[in-house]
C-alpha cells in the first residue's frame, strides 16, 4: 500500500528565484538538480525530510491538464498496490515504466489526479 509522501510539485515562474528563496531563505537542501532535454529537474526539502518539494519552471509545461498531479505518493510494489486499490474501486490509469521507475496516476472521487510511484532509491 502507500508508504509515504514523497514529492510535491510546485509550479514557478522562475526556477532560480524559487532556489534561492527555499535554499537560502528557508534553510532547505537541493536534493536533485539535473538537467533534462530543454528544463530542469530540481528537488529541494528541509534536511533529513522524507519529501521534497520540486521546483518547476510553469514555462516547461506545454499541454498541462488542470488535473495533472502535483502530489507524488510512493509504495513498495506499484503493481500490486495498483491492483488492490482497483480493487477497492479507487480509479486508477495504467502503470507507465520510465527510466528512473514505474508509476501510475489514480483519481479522488473530486478526480483530482496523484501520481504513485514505486519506491526506489532517492533518485528522481
Amino acid at each position: 500500500m502507500v508508504t509515504n509522501i514523497v514529492r510535491i510539485t510546485l509550479m514557478v515562474r522562475d526556477q532560480k528565484a524559487a532556489r534561492e528563496f527555499w535554499v537560502n531563505k528557508l534553510g532547505f537542501q537541493v536534493m536533485v538538480d539535473v538537467e533534462m532535454n530543454d528544463s530542469h529537474w530540481l528537488e529541494v526539502a528541509p534536511p533529513n525530510s522524507p519529501t521534497r518539494f520540486v521546483l518547476y519552471e510553469k514555462k516547461n509545461i506545454k499541454q498541462r491538464k488542470d488535473n495533472s498531479p502535483s502530489v507524488i505518493l510512493s509504495c513498495l510494489h506499484l503493481g500490486d498496490t495498483r491492483k488492490r486499490l482497483t480493487q477497492r474501486g479507487v480509479e486508477m490509469d495504467d502503470i507507465i515504466t520510465m527510466p528512473y521507475g514505474q508509476m501510475c496516476v489514480f483519481y479522488d472521487p473530486d478526480h483530482n489526479a496523484y501520481m504513485l510511484r514505486e519506491d526506489q532509491n532517492d533518485s528522481f
